[in-house]
């Protein structure tokens, strides 16, 4: 049926372009024909590319006939090129067409015949996701069962992509409730990875997670929660060296990948077992792991790391870098055509020669060592001082493993509260949003604020009428986010509190507890961190190299004309800036008199105007403390289109879950903002690197060899 479709579509090609053979007859005009449909692959350009592709096709048929492993290799591409499209009907007999062609000229065996096999896998895999986000797993299954037919073929039992099928295929049956098949065949996938790849491998992980999710499906805690563990230890190993590396918007989507991961935790210990305290401390860690972790690593970089070494030990650094490119390529890439046992030991090899040189480096610099340190809740607790309590606020979206399709529910915060002994406690404080939502009470609380005559500033003297309204909000919120905390707070003096999502726009020193006592009256030392592992950083204690500076009163019209705020769109945030300018602050220049006044400051500390401004600002090191009186303003919430996010755990990848929520501090903490899942999930999501060396393929540079890719 396959053939037969393929060559109804060749005479409809001969037919209705026969200038396009005579356009183009030689081997070196097939060339460079060939290289613009790879140059426009690259770039995402399918529809442009499929002309030239089906040109192509016509004219390798004409130079070297329907039977030649070139002709095969026209065909892979342009159902390729039709795959991406999501036009699967077109795809599959052209791929099925080339496979006939590989196997009849270079045999069963031959690496293109494999390759040709991989693609059609892939076919089948790509046809299973859409059929999985349509809820079609009914039409789905035989697909799946087919992928793993091929992969076996073509890979072996032991191959990783075998694992990744029968993973596929396990999720189709967890999604039917089918347990009793789904659990073997998740076992068995994940047998085969911990095997191939090694049990600290990243995809090793995803096996993991999703085994833990059918566990929890069924109600089985007690096995879930060991593999939780491990799930946690694998992602924190690795997700040190991922931010590390490559470009902001790659960081952004790492970490976007792990968000899911962590509400699975908290909502296992919050929804599942609440009372388990292991539970506890497991949510936690992630917590103190991932949150705000992006942030930290675009604010410090390479060039901080550079800045932390004595000059001596530069070479060290850059070796050390070296690896972890190293490192992180042969994880992304895989075994590919090396055996299992091969790869490991490369894996192993390079991770050890990385440990060696970053304990010398730790031992050189100390900002070296901390920034090294392993994030653990223990860590964490020791640094706690006496009478204090640490409040990590996080927003999740809780699971619900037995239910069809959307598995997630209705964003809701939570809070974790550490002392500086004793067992965490956590607790669920509600969903964010509804009409006594947790985000609309903090948006009344800031309009009442803001329509204060004294100001935001000026809390604890607010006049009438704003003081009953506020005061109702303060306690009302108070009611929410604290009073569940009060039977562990009797014998605290100082909170740090770690906000997320909305809460960050909250001035918890204006709650109000039952007594009428503001926060900040009850706990005169509130602190805010980022997260509980900002008290690892801290244990750096550098002395000020400059006197304080204060920054105030930029002049953003510097220049001769007006500055505007310009970010470029994307499919994350598409919000246009443009129109958006900011006026001078004539009040920030009086701030700055009045602490210049009570700190003896010196007039060169005292930066306003055009020295205000971020240039003259990075020449600065280490003053005693700064101070910065500028602009801060938040925008509306986006409402996300749930549709335009795939299934979470099907095809054994790192997806966050469908219908996420954006939140103020987009994909630096968990729960706060979950963006668009990594390309190639579904048709119309390009991202080349994720074909790892398939795809459009030119002829003339060998049957099934990738060109450029």
């Amino acid at each position: 049926m396959g053939r037969s479709l393929a060559v109804v579509f060749f005479v409809g090609l001969v037919l209705l372009s026969p200038l396009c053979a005579q356009e183009v007859v030689t081997p070196d005009g097939l060339d460079r024909l060939n290289a613009r449909v790879v140059e426009l692959y690259r770039q995402g350009e399918v529809e442009q590319a499929l002309p030239l592709a089906e040109r192509a096709v016509v004219i390798t048929r004409n130079l070297y006939g329907d039977e030649h492993p070139d002709t095969a290799t026209s065909l892979a591409s342009l159902a390729v090129l039709y795959r991406l499209k999501g036009d699967y009907a077109q795809a599959e007999p052209l791929h099925r067409r080339a496979l006939a062609i590989y196997e009849k000229a270079l045999g069963p065996e031959h690496p293109d015949t494999a390759t040709s096999l991989n693609d059609l896998a892939e076919l089948y895999r790509a046809r299973v996701v859409e059929l999985y986000q349509q809820g079609q797993v009914e039409q789905a299954l035989p697909l799946a069962e087919r992928a793993v037919v091929i992969n076996r073929r073509r890979s072996g039992e032991e191959h990783p992509d075998t694992a990744t099928s029968l993973n596929d295929l396990a999720e189709l049956y967890r999604e039917k409730g089918d347990y009793a098949l789904a659990e073997p065949l998740l076992k068995r996938a994940l047998a085969i990875r911990e095997r191939a790849l090694g049990p600290e491998h990243p995809d090793t992980a995803t096996n993991l997670n999703n085994l833990t999710g059918l566990y929890q499906a069924k109600g089985d805690y007690t096995q879930a929660e060991p593999l939780f563990k491990r799930v946690l230890a694998i992602r924190e190993q690795h997700l040190g060296i991922n931010l590390a590396l490559g470009s902001e918007r790659q960081k952004l989507a790492y970490a976007e990948t792990l968000s899911w991961e962590t509400s699975m935790l908290v909502s296992f210990h919050l929804q599942d077992v609440p009372k388990e305290a292991n539970a506890a401390h497991l949510a936690l860690t992630a917590l103190l792991q991932r949150k705000g972790r992006v942030l930290e690593a675009l604010a410090s970089g390479q060039e901080r790391l550079r800045r932390s070494i004595q000059p001596g030990d530069a070479k060290l650094l850059a070796d050390w870098a070296a690896l972890l490119t190293q490192y992180s390529t042969w994880v992304n890439r895989g075994p590919g055509e090396l055996e299992p046992e091969r790869y490991r030991v490369q894996l192993d090899e390079i991770l050890s020669r990385k440990e060696t040189l970053q304990q010398e480096l730790s031992a050189h610099s100390a900002a070296f060592r901390v920034g090294q340190q392993a994030v653990t809740l223990e860590a964490v607790q020791k640094l706690l001082p006496e009478g204090a309590a640490l409040v990590e606020y996080v927003q999740y979206r809780p699971v619900q493993p037995k239910a069809k399709g959307d598995r997630w529910g209705a964003p809701r915060y939570a809070v974790y509260l550490l002392r500086p002994s004793g067992a965490p406690v956590g607790i669920d404080l509600g969903e964010v949003e509804g009409v006594d939502g947790i985000k609309q009470q903090i948006e009344r609380l800031g309009a009442a604020l803001d329509r204060a005559p004294s100001g935001r500033g000026e809390v604890l003297r607010l006049q009438p009428p704003e003081r009953e309204e506020v005061a109702k909000l303060a306690a009302a919120l108070y009611g929410k986010l604290l009073a569940p905390l009060e039977a562990e707070l009797d014998d605290v003096q100082q909170l740090l509190i770690s906000p997320d999502g909305d809460l960050n726009r909250l001035p918890f020193a204006a709650l109000r507890d039952p007594q009428g006592q503001f926060l900040i009256e009850r706990y005169p030392q509130l602190s805010y961190l980022g997260s509980g592992r900002d008290l690892l950083r801290l244990q750096l204690h550098s002395a000020p190299i400059e006197p304080a500076l204060l920054l105030a009163a930029p002049d953003y019209d510097h220049g001769g004309e007006t500055r505007k705020v310009s970010l470029p769109a994307s499919p994350r945030r598409s919000r246009d800036f443009g129109s958006a300018h900011f006026a001078p602050l004539p009040g920030t220049a009086q701030e700055a008199a009045a602490l210049q006044a009570l700190l003896n400051l010196s007039p060169d500390r005292v930066w306003e105007g055009p020295k205000a401004a971020e240039g003259p600002l990075k020449t600065i090191r280490g003053p005693k403390f700064l101070h910065l009186a500028t602009h801060g303003f938040f925008l509306p919430e986006e409402t996300e289109d749930p549709s335009r996010h795939p299934a979470s755990t099907l095809m054994g990848t790192d997806t966050p879950p469908p219908y996420a929520q954006r939140g103020s501090d987009a994909a630096l903490r968990p729960g706060a903002r979950r963006g668009q899942p990594p390309p190639g999930l579904g048709h119309g999501r390009w991202d080349p690197d994720r074909f790892r060396g398939r795809g459009v393929r030119s002829p003339r540079h060998g049957p099934g060899r990738p060109l450029g890719l």
